[in-house]
């Protein structure tokens, strides 16, 4: 019978069998990550990289004629930024791969369609601030984003896992 995490906590020890359940968490049966697995590294990366792109867009909105080229130019900025995070820290790949970045920035304008259509649509649909408006835009792109660098750009080869 496999003990819980806590087991080890409360006994003060750094292995066991609790140690296994940790080591197996965000992992298949095979060993590889889920995406369960790399969740949180993504999103301290995607953190960061919204930082960037709702700063950037908050810096350049009262410099541009209308929302959607600050959004456009913030999002490209940020997706740079989320680009060399995931490569490096999150999925631990090389950046320098010509076709996973094009990859990336291929799916990463499909997130700027959602990003900066939902922008817009928050910014005259709603009485919101454009800034505010913006961090709609970001979350409602994040997830999408999330999926697709997890599942397809960032995936070792030979790897793939089978849709749901």
């Amino acid at each position: 019978m496999k003990a819980g995490i806590g087991a080890d906590v409360k006994a003060g020890v750094g292995a066991g069998v609790g140690a296994d359940v940790r080591a197996s968490v965000g992992r298949d049966g095979a060993g590889r990550a889920t995406m369960r697995h790399y969740a949180p590294g993504y999103t301290l990366a995607g953190g960061l990289a919204a930082v960037v792109d709702i700063g950037g867009f908050h810096l350049l909105a009262p410099r541009m004629q209308g929302v959607l080229a600050a959004a456009a130019w913030s999002f490209v900025a940020a997706a740079i930024v989320n680009y060399l995070l995931s490569s490096v820290w999150v999925y631990q790949r090389d950046w320098r791969s010509w076709r996973r970045a094009a990859w990336f920035f291929v799916f990463a304008c499909m997130g700027l369609s959602i990003n900066a259509g939902m922008t817009w649509w928050l910014a005259q649909a709603l009485p919101l601030h454009p800034t505010l408006a913006k961090a709609g835009g970001v979350a409602a792109a994040f997830g999408i984003n999330f999926v697709v660098n997890t599942r397809w750009v960032f995936q070792r080869a030979g790897t793939r896992q089978a849709s749901p």
